[in-house]
């Protein structure tokens, strides 16, 4: 659109210049008209007008060019988006990982990649057929908790909180547990639960636990808690 914009007052510009230009050639020929053929000596030159008409082109083009380059094709700000592409990079790659997943590290790849896309139904098929053909372990079954819990719409189901008691059975201070029963119990606006499921996580401080966030959604908790009790 700014680049037709752009086109058309270029048009314009040069129409109106174009007539300029005519009148100063009307006006040479009559001048030149009275001059003995003698005293006149032809030399070829670019007129002026046309020298103003060629330098607005340039400049004209040039800026459109920029504007577009900076800016880009105006339909592709709505037919594409980073997270687009990286939405179909991911799926793609899981589309090959679903075919090679073989062992327990690979299919709880493929299970956290399909719930990352949210696709929680194909997570938990995914976490099924691990905990089928290898031993469960207190990951495994709080990682099928936690997909069971968003593919049900954020409920604990019985089922799910089957997951959760044997998870716990095997390791008491199961991140993915106890971040799953965390965050659920903040949703429900218990705070006091919320705080004490994140409090033992960071008093068990598991080896590769990013705390710093935890500490935050304690805070926050915290401060929910107090206006609550005002």
């Amino acid at each position: 659109m700014l680049l037709i914009i752009l086109t058309a007052i270029l048009f314009v510009a040069a129409a109106v210049l174009g007539w300029q230009h005519r009148r100063i050639v009307a006006a040479d020929d009559s001048a030149l008209a009275i001059l003995p053929e003698t005293a006149v000596t032809v030399v070829p030159a670019i007129p002026r007008s046309a020298l103003a008409v060629s330098a607005l082109a340039i400049v004209v083009v040039g800026l459109s060019s920029t504007l577009y380059l900076q800016m880009g094709r105006y339909h592709d700000h709505f037919t594409q988006s980073p997270d687009r592409q990286l939405d179909y990079v991911l799926r793609a790659e899981l589309q090959q990982l679903a075919q090679d997943a073989n062992t327990s590290v690979e299919l709880q790849q493929l299970a956290q990649g399909y719930a990352k896309v949210g696709q929680y139904d194909q997570a938990v098929a995914t976490m099924s057929r691990l905990l089928e053909y290898f031993e469960p372990t207190s990951l495994y079954l709080g990682l099928q908790a936690k997909f069971s819990y968003y593919r049900d719409g954020r409920v604990i189901s019985v089922e799910t909180q089957q997951l959760i008691d044997q998870s716990l059975a095997l390791n008491p201070v199961e991140p993915e547990t106890l971040l799953l029963l965390a965050n659920h119990a903040y949703l429900q606006q218990d705070y006091a639960l919320a705080i004490s499921h994140w409090q033992a996580l960071l008093t068990a401080a598991p080896v590769g636990l990013d705390q710093t966030p935890i500490r935050r959604a304690v805070a926050n908790a915290q401060a929910k808690l107090a206006a609550a009790n005002l």
